[in-house]
């Protein structure tokens, strides 16, 4: 069984999957996202998802009908780690390369819905990943199935977490404040920003992290606009602000968190950004509460920092998101959200300040609780 969650909590998962199926006139809901796999059926891979890795060569699949039993369907390579870490009982596999939709027609016809309403990833950052002529080929073959999205109905089961996820998020942030506070401490004039990343990266892995998604480190006047570009050779100056963003992986629950040093000390004018990004920070962790709606968050930071007289530039369309399984998922805190937020909700928040001297944030990884917010691996000092 998986070492991740007792059964009982995914078939919890289920139950409430299929009452959403039941509202919204649904027969069934087919997953092929990897998170969506791993959320539903428990099912990990080295084979699906790797970046530069095997892609949808071998795809996973679960069917999740409303009113008879759910069904894995992997590739034979999988088929052994699907039965031992899967609580779904019927694992089918398939053989031959390349991948083909036969087995998930007959599986759809023999659960009787091939003439059903499916739901599908078809939107709200997902996207099949099964090849789309196959797709094409599976809705040719079932012309009197109705395939449409279910993309929201996921997000509300995703984005309220578990005690037990809510337990491998802290420790994903836990491990991850301990290595970026424990290390930008220690950087200094001479290192590269990959010299920084790869020290990070192990200590990350040595303090208990399985995995990471990314280190990134980047420093140097005028060079803050590329904060999505990994480290390079470029050598760390004296006075250079050095911002470092990454996520850790623990359990499969991912961290997404940020800190900064200046090295040598900051000048007159990098304390007075820093300090006005740490007062938006802290102020806006105390207004999260249950029942605010995402945009009226990113709204209040907005507020702060006119208040403050400074014109908020870091536009990146949101002061933060969803954390989970993905380092970034549902609800988005962004101006057009709508997304009531709610007891078990996890974030990751970073109101930023982008200037040409640096990227003025500490990423903090929180989760909304009965009247207020936890953080669950401080950066910011209190």
């Amino acid at each position: 069984m998986t070492i991740n969650f007792p059964s009982s909590e995914y078939e919890a998962r289920y139950e409430a999957l299929r009452q959403l199926m039941a509202e919204n006139d649904l027969e069934a809901v087919i997953v092929t996202n990897h998170q969506n796999i791993n959320y539903f059926s428990g099912i990990t891979s080295i084979l699906a998802g790797i970046p530069g890795g095997y892609g949808n060569v071998r795809p996973l699949i679960t069917v999740l009908p409303k009113d008879s039993d759910p069904v894995v369907i992997v590739q034979f390579t999988d088929y052994g780690n699907a039965k031992t870490n899967s609580w779904i009982e019927d694992v089918r596999c398939w053989i031959d390369l390349p991948f083909n939709t036969n087995l998930l027609e007959e599986v759809l016809k023999e659960k009787g819905l091939g003439n059903s309403r499916i739901g599908m990833e078809f939107s709200r950052e997902f996207h099949l990943f099964i090849p789309y002529n196959d797709f094409q080929t599976l809705k040719n073959n079932l012309p009197n199935a109705d395939f449409t999205d279910a993309a929201d109905h996921i997000w509300t089961l995703r984005m309220i977490k578990s005690d037990k996820e809510i337990g491998y998020l802290r420790k994903a942030a836990e491990i991850t404040a301990k290595c970026l506070i424990r290390n930008l401490a220690k950087a200094e004039e001479g290192m590269t920003e990959r010299d920084v990343a790869r020290t990070i990266a192990i200590d990350l892995l040595n303090e208990g992290a399985d995995k990471f998604n990314y280190v990134s480190a980047i420093a140097g006047n005028g060079e803050y606009d590329r904060f999505c570009q990994l480290p390079t050779d470029r050598v760390i100056r004296k006075g250079e602000l050095l911002w470092c963003d990454l996520s850790a992986i623990y359990r499969d629950y991912c961290s997404d968190m940020s800190s900064f040093v200046i090295i040598g000390g900051a000048n007159s004018e990098q304390q007075k950004l820093a300090d006005l990004a740490r007062d938006v920070h802290l102020k806006t962790i105390d207004y999260f509460r249950p029942g605010l709606k995402a945009n009226e968050v990113m709204a209040f930071v907005g507020k702060c920092y006119v208040d403050a007289g400074y014109d908020w530039n870091f536009k990146i369309g949101r002061c933060g998101h969803g954390i989970g399984l993905e380092l970034a998922e549902q609800p988005s805190l962004d101006a057009n959200s709508d997304v009531v937020l709610k007891p078990g909700m996890t974030l990751a928040f970073e109101p930023a300040i982008l200037t040409d001297s640096g990227v003025y944030d500490m990423e903090e990884d929180i989760v909304i609780t009965e009247d207020g917010c936890e953080v669950l691996g401080p950066v910011w000092p209190r």
